[in-house]
């Protein structure tokens, strides 16, 4: 058995300095600077997803890529929307690319912290993770490791409420334990 790990406070310290998005163009910018979008290049001085000239996040849905224009998306809610997915829909979730290298195991990090069935507070440490900003140094890079992630994955879930915020439709709640 391992020895009592301190997780910390939900909220406090938020790894590589991501700002969790309050408003819609924060959510926006977020998406084209922590996932994966169609063609994305680094463009130096780019600030907001107006400077890019692409502005689609690339999904897969249904076993289908589709390319969603930044500017129809406010919300999670839009994505099952525009692609007819979710309860309302076909029941799929579309999955997008977060661009991160995990570096701690699930399963280890679940040990460290006796959590079973649970990944609470992976993604409030740097060192479970490493985070990229750059596409194309995500997909060159030794340590990135593309892969689609569904919007309802509950290990990433954590990783969508740091970086996506409310527009994710995911919110902690602590345990009243």
């Amino acid at each position: 058995m391992s020895k009592k790990f301190k997780l910390k406070e939900w909220g406090t310290d938020i790894p590589y300095g991501i700002k969790t998005p309050t408003n819609v163009d924060e959510f926006r910018q977020n998406l084209i600077k922590y996932y994966c979008i169609s063609s994305k290049e680094y463009i130096e001085g780019c600030k907001s997803y107006r400077d890019y000239p692409i502005d689609k996040i690339n999904l897969l849905t249904s076993g289908e890529y589709k390319d969603i224009p930044i500017t129809k998306i406010s919300s999670f809610g839009d994505i099952y929307r525009l692609t007819k997915s979710g309860f309302h829909g076909d029941g799929s979730s579309p999955c997008i690319t977060p661009m991160v290298h995990m570096k701690t195991d699930i399963g280890k990090w679940m040990r460290t912290t006796n959590q079973i069935m649970s990944f609470h507070g992976y993604f409030q440490y740097e060192e479970n993770f490493e985070l990229f900003e750059d596409q194309n140094e995500f997909i060159r890079s030794d340590k990135g490791n593309p892969m689609w992630v569904s919007l309802d994955n509950q290990i990433w879930r954590e990783f969508f409420m740091i970086t996506l915020g409310e527009f994710s439709g995911y919110e902690y709640k602590p345990s009243t334990k």
